[in-house]
């Protein structure tokens, strides 16, 4: 019998009405998304264009896009046009998604009218907090949805400094040193930060950091925390350097992000 602890975590969910003036162009070419995005076209036409492929959409339409998707958005300009999306996203230790890609697609079949529905018992159920409800059609849409998508299989790959990589998904907001990374994945100093910088492209810190402003970019989506809490949850103790941190990782402050905060 599986133990509950090998159970999946939600580490962020929320719903929003997206809405989008004649002509507007939303331009996340070189801002990875940090959350998955299940969506339903109410009114108004858009194309998205992405890393993993171009969407159309019109009224009805149902999509998906995936966490740390980069896009250009361009919506209709003969008239408003709004969205009803879901934001979410999984905690690295025992994501369902792990071993899995899945590109930006439509959902096409008959899943649109089932996927509304679902996603409007969501919204209701997070805007009135009653937390079970909302996990009961949260994880009836993701069924749903995830068993009409697309995607390829991405074998796990072994590497040598797995153990910090799992340590700094579940401590980025904590105190960390080299020394300790080393020593859980059995390396010397040295050889650690080769090795890391060969998997990952970044040292250690760098990588660190990401993940910090990544979570940062979500908690950013809702406006019931300050800057300043949310600097100190993601484990910055000057709000000023995590002003500085965020606008040279996004090109954006997180004043303007939270501005952003629209697909």
């Amino acid at each position: 019998m599986e133990s509950i602890n090998n159970i999946s975590r939600l580490s962020f969910l929320n719903t929003f009405l997206c809405k989008y003036r004649p002509g507007k162009v939303m331009d996340y070419s070189s801002l990875a998304r940090p959350f998955h995005i299940i969506g339903y076209m109410q009114k108004g036409e858009a194309t998205i264009s992405g890393a993993t492929g171009t969407i159309h959409l019109r009224p009805g339409d149902c999509f998906f896009i995936p966490l740390g998707e980069t896009y250009i958005s361009r919506w209709s300009e003969a008239e408003e046009s709004s969205i009803l999306c879901v934001f979410f996203y999984f905690e690295y230790e025992n994501n369902p998604l792990e071993g899995k890609k899945y590109p930006m697609q439509k959902i096409e079949n008959d899943a649109p009218s089932k996927i509304r529905i679902l996603l409007d018992r969501l919204d209701e159920a997070i805007k009135d907090t009653a937390v079970f409800p909302a996990m009961q059609f949260f994880y009836e849409l993701v069924a749903f949805v995830f068993a009409r998508l697309s995607y390829v299989e991405t074998p796990k790959l072994s590497s040598p400094v797995h153990n910090a990589l799992h340590y700094l998904h579940i401590h980025f907001a904590e105190p960390v040193s080299i020394r300790h990374l080393a020593d859980i994945c059995f390396l010397s100093e040295s050889r650690f930060m080769h090795v890391f910088k060969s998997v990952t492209g970044m040292s250690a810190i760098a990588y660190k950091n990401k993940l910090a402003i990544r979570h940062a970019s979500r908690l950013l989506l809702s406006p019931e925390k300050s800057i300043e809490e949310i600097s100190e949850e993601c484990g910055y103790s000057s709000s000023v350097y995590f002003r500085r941190v965020f606008r040279e990782t996004t090109g954006f402050s997180p004043r303007e992000y939270r501005k952003k905060n629209a697909i």
